[in-house]
């Protein structure tokens, strides 16, 4: 039985666990992106995984002991993400004004972007912005099925 998660209802919980092993278990495949990026994640890493989701990335990155730092828009999948990730921020990436001060004081090896730039209405405002607040070198890892928006 999962443990309780507060704020979130178990029939929830319970739908969301079994969609994140369902997910967890395509991850794995060599063709995914998750796959892909954990080459490039060197241990100990500080990685920031923008659209953690359930933290599924963050799992496969604890035996190289990073510390992981997700974002995530849906309050209940972050909740789940809690688990794995070692900050879970709740927030919308397009809104760039709210996001500022969760990550000012933050700093990263690693910024990984799966899937998630092809949702943004404005992918580039949003990459102007990482460059801007983390304006030391950083790698920026992205991913995504649908580039006639970026």
């Amino acid at each position: 039985m999962p443990q309780r998660i507060e704020g979130v209802n178990a029939q929830d919980l319970m739908f969301e666990l079994n969609v994140a092993e369902l997910q967890l278990d395509f991850v794995l495949r060599p063709h995914t992106a998750i796959y892909k990026s954990l080459k490039y994640i060197k241990e100990k890493s500080r990685v920031l995984d923008v659209g953690c989701a359930w933290g599924y990335l963050a799992k496969l990155l604890k035996p190289k002991q990073c510390n992981v730092v997700g974002i995530e828009i849906d309050s209940k999948v972050a909740k789940i993400a809690e688990n794995y990730c070692n900050q879970v921020i709740v927030a919308n990436l397009e809104d760039i004004e709210t996001l500022q001060p969760l990550l000012k004081n933050l700093s990263f090896d690693v910024i990984i972007c799966l899937d998630i730039l092809e949702h943004l209405v404005r992918p580039d405002k949003f990459l102007v912005f990482f460059k801007k607040i983390f304006n030391t070198q950083w790698k920026i890892n992205c991913f995504y099925p649908e580039c006639s928006k970026i």
